[in-house]
């Protein structure tokens, strides 16, 4: 039997496409944004700060980014976004040799369809951002790095229309240090009396998502079964170690609505994507 609800669906989506070519999908609503103009070149100042508490970190250490978007101008203005899966901020990492070693993706103009999002800034005002940098690429040798960000116009060519980088050291592995930082980021999510902190629940989860050692298992475990937490066990799998996978098992076999999200776990891809990244 022919079934109507799928292009219907399809519809909805086309519908949302054609808004996003005309422009994007205004998230950052104000008062000014039926005034705001389209972001020009000289208009957006961008900043990254790697969190870090003397610039460096140890190998295997999650290493966090503050980035900024200033509007220089006298006016509001539009910026496109892009979305989640291909944000119109790319991020490069090289090494102490100035090899490119990592680098996020950017949007494919051959795409027939592509879903952006955009935001109003008011005049002067700053848009801020946290990344996971090591959602995207796991500092785990000694070494000077460079992490390298821009903020590109959603256009053929993809222009540079702002752009900010910063270095990290990374010194050898420190068990103690690994489990210190693992420890700040988990500390106020376990307590409920002290908040998150300076920092978004989300963004620290992701942070302790992006941990690829056995130390990291128990922060892991404990939003897994707290939150019966999908994301939490992909991570548990992610690590891959032993240690990781007789945890891993252990849940998976739980009678319970942890063990059914843990044994989903599987089906979902173990590579990196930008959703492990971005805010």
């Amino acid at each position: 039997m022919r079934q109507d609800k799928p292009r219907g669906r399809l519809a909805v989506l086309s519908i949302f496409v054609v808004l996003a070519s005309a422009w994007c999908v205004d998230l950052g609503v104000t008062d000014t944004a039926v005034e705001a103009r389209r972001a020009k070149l000289s208009d957006i100042a961008l900043s990254i700060e790697l969190l870090t508490k003397d610039g460096t970190i140890s190998a295997k250490e999650p290493l966090l980014a503050r980035i900024d978007l200033t509007n220089l101008s006298d006016d509001s203005i539009l910026i496109s976004t892009g979305n989640q899966g291909v944000p119109t901020t790319y991020m490069e990492i090289r090494n102490n040799a100035r090899e490119l070693v990592a680098a996020t993706p950017r949007r494919d103009f051959s795409a027939r369809h592509y879903l952006c999002f955009g935001r109003c800034i008011g005049p002067g005002e700053m848009w801020s951002r946290y990344w996971v940098v090591t959602g995207w690429y796991q500092f785990d040798r000694p070494g000077k790095h460079t992490v390298q960000v821009q903020f590109l116009e959603d256009r053929e060519g993809l222009p540079v229309m702002a752009e900010d980088a910063a270095s990290v050291l990374v010194v050898s592995f420190d068990a103690a240090r690994l489990k210190a930082r693992c420890d700040e980021l988990f500390k106020p999510m376990h307590s409920v009396t002290t908040g998150y902190g300076s920092l978004p629940l989300g963004v620290r989860s992701k942070a302790l998502y992006s941990v690829r050692h056995d130390i990291a298992l128990p922060y892991l475990e404990w939003m897994a079964k707290e939150w019966d937490n999908i994301y939490a066990c992909r991570a548990i799998l992610r690590v891959g170690t032993q240690e990781a996978q007789k945890l891993y098992q252990t849940l998976a076999a739980r009678n319970d609505k942890l063990g059914e999200k843990a044994r989903h776990a599987l089906d979902w891809p173990l590579e990196r994507c930008m959703w492990d990244v971005a805010q």
